[in-house]
């Protein structure tokens, strides 16, 4: 992200073109706007700022490609920018701009260094003959410097071949910079050069100028943490922590770590901090913890600053403080860590440790959510959905839930499934409802796996299964879900989806499922009651009462001998009184059957036109958002 700069008053040295002041102040405001507000100016219009000043205007449109990761469109226009700011203003003033943002030959992007080069240009700092004599010095002394060091390289020297290497890489987007400078570091890795070796490990860890390694990574890893280099025994103990180039060992990762962690590096400070933190080889402790936490965050270690956020927030190894919190969430937070940002959002959003502030909430969800922050972006949706600190949005709430969802965030993909399911900002689609609810219930979210039990319940999105509403019901009730307690209870009464039919396990579900206060489900508690003989009451109220979450109610088949009431027909003879269950015989009516049906809950009486007359129970479904008695066609 940009930095906006704070811009002092312009002056134009003689004979200079005028400098475009509104066009540039329209693009500073933007590049504001995107750092306090991203989730807001993603769909910030460049054009009117191309109108002012193309060249301003091309970079505008370079950075949102940026914002996009577009990486061609934005060397497109960044080119397209100098191309044209070299036909408005003089070849002078170009060579000063590039050369003070550090640019080689345009391959090379970096938005701030390019603010910082337009400000300075601004200012005069170095737009004058004197200034450009300087520069121009500075610049032949640097290449003097760099040639002096590459001769010190080549005679054997490891310290200048690390160095070059350093040099090299620095400039590794020229061509072949990169290949060269992994030679130098590995010529003075190879002369037990311990900050090379580390560096040469980095490099096979992540494949960048070499094959990726994680054995050769650990190897020099290991050269360099033997030497007590302690950059190199953090790195080698975070490989044994998680098992890459090395066999997954938490005791020899600790070890690694401690002995960083005790020479300072801030790094295996925070990092020992989360092993005693997690209990991972050592005995769990969130008293020592916290202190390796301490050690690092006030070094300045932003992920340190935002574990010691965390457990100041929780209480875990100090007195519970959200004021704390948040001074350490907001010091990580503005050396851009995400997950700080998102965790700040949190306490402006809920109000604690500061007033509750819903734009300060969306300011800071926003900046972690463009760095991808799931939990950011997943938030930032909510607000959006909601209209909390900023007006409502659909459309742009599910988007930013699509992104959460995408990378594999669970609740993202339960709510994403919810707005499939009911049309919201985005067009209704119950197959997509489905497909998300189902990504998020094998995820474990109770609130998923009971939707999706409804729709195989139900049928929208899925085909009627009630074996898998069993299935997902089963999970979401277990962990508390009062709706999916009360579907599975369902299920079990009539013995649906291959469950045994239980009416005294239906019973107990029932009864866990009536806590949540649905008028409906105590209907049909009374109902199922009544249908109970008193030993079967006394069990199945056992049974829920002695229910802890996570555990399944145990199938309990019927207690007393009840007769089995499946569809079976009721002999008569002659007219049913007016006074009796069944109704009136109806109309034979030409090409087909007709009768009457009458249905007191599960309890249905049927009259057909031939004068038949059957007694039957109805199944229960979920239609609509509700379960309903179905009693089935003629």
């Amino acid at each position: 992200m940009v930095a906006a700069l704070a811009m002092s008053p312009m002056s134009h040295a003689a004979g200079w073109p005028q400098w475009p002041d509104a066009a540039y102040d329209a693009y500073i405001a933007q590049l504001k706007c995107r750092k306090d507000t991203p989730g807001r100016c993603v769909a910030h219009d460049c054009r009117a700022i191309e109108r002012q000043a193309d060249w301003i205007g091309a970079l505008c449109l370079a950075d949102e490609a940026k914002e996009s990761d577009r990486k061609r469109e934005r060397r497109k226009q960044v080119e397209r920018a100098f191309s044209l700011f070299e036909k408005a203003h003089t070849k002078t003033q170009l060579s000063i701009l590039l050369s003070v943002s550090g640019y080689k030959g345009l391959d090379e992007i970096r938005g701030d260094a390019r603010v910082e080069a337009l400000d300075r240009f601004l200012k005069h700092d170095i737009a004058t003959s004197a200034g450009a004599a300087a520069l121009a010095k500075e610049m032949q002394e640097g290449a003097k410097s760099a040639e002096a060091l590459k001769r010190r390289a080549e005679s054997g020297d490891a310290n200048a071949q690390y160095d070059y290497s350093n040099a090299l890489y620095k400039s590794k987007q020229q061509s072949g910079k990169l290949a060269e400078s992994i030679q130098w570091l590995q010529k003075a890795a190879q002369q037990g050069h311990a900050d090379a070796q580390d560096t040469l490990g980095n490099r096979y860890g992540t494949g960048e100028g070499v094959k990726q390694d994680y054995a050769q990574a650990v190897s020099w890893y290991r050269k360099a943490a033997e030497q007590g280099n302690a950059d190199a025994q953090n790195n080698l103990g975070g490989m044994y922590h998680v098992g890459k180039g090395v066999g997954k060992n938490d005791a020899q990762a600790l070890a690694w770590l401690r002995k960083a962690a005790e020479q300072g590096n801030a790094d295996a400070q925070g990092n020992l901090g989360i092993m005693y933190r997690d209990g991972e080889g050592v005995a769990k402790d969130n008293a020592v913890a916290f202190g390796w936490f301490q050690k690092a965050a006030e070094q300045g270690n932003s992920y340190a600053q935002n574990n010691l956020g965390a457990m100041y927030r929780e209480g875990a190894g100090v007195k519970q403080n959200h004021a704390e919190a948040m001074t350490w969430f907001r010091k990580a937070a503005e050396q851009g860590e995400a997950l700080a940002q998102t965790n700040l959002g949190r306490m402006y959003y809920a109000g604690e440790g500061v007033q509750q502030d819903y734009t300060q909430a969306m300011k800071w969800f926003g900046q972690a959510a463009t760095k991808h922050d799931s939990d950011a972006q997943l938030a930032l949706g909510l607000m959006y959905l909601s209209g909390q600190g900023t007006r409502r949005d659909d459309a742009l709430g599910a988007s930013w839930c699509l992104r959460a969802a995408e990378q594999g965030n669970a609740s993202a993909q339960a709510m994403l499934g919810s707005l499939y399911n009911d049309g919201r900002g985005v067009a209704q689609d119950h197959a997509q409802a489905a497909a998300w609810f189902r990504k998020a219930a094998e995820q474990g979210i109770a609130f998923a796996q009971k939707h999706l039990g409804l729709m195989y319940s139900n049928g929208p999105g899925v085909p009627r299964d009630y074996h898998q509403a069993a299935y997902w019901f089963r999970k979401a009730a277990m962990q508390g879900d009062a709706d999916a307690q009360y579907g599975l209870s369902i299920l079990y009464r009539f013995g649906e989806g291959g469950l045994v039919q239980s009416k005294v396990t239906a019973y107990a579900w029932m009864n866990l499922a009536a806590t949540g206060g649905r008028p409906e489900v105590q209907t049909n508690l009374d109902e199922l009651s009544a249908q109970l003989s008193t030993e079967e009451v006394r069990k199945g109220q056992s049974l829920w009462r002695a229910w802890k979450v996570g555990e399944a109610i145990p199938e309990i088949r019927s207690m007393a001998a009840r007769p089995a009431f499946p569809p079976q027909a009721v002999p008569t003879k002659g007219k049913t009184s007016s006074n009796g269950p069944f109704p009136a015989r109806p109309m034979k009516e030409p090409g087909g059957i007709t009768c009457n049906t009458r249905c007191v809950n599960a309890e249905c009486y049927r009259t057909y036109d031939d004068g038949r007359q059957v007694h039957f129970q109805a199944k229960r479904v979920f239609e609509f958002g509700e379960w309903k008695w179905d009693s089935g066609g003629c």
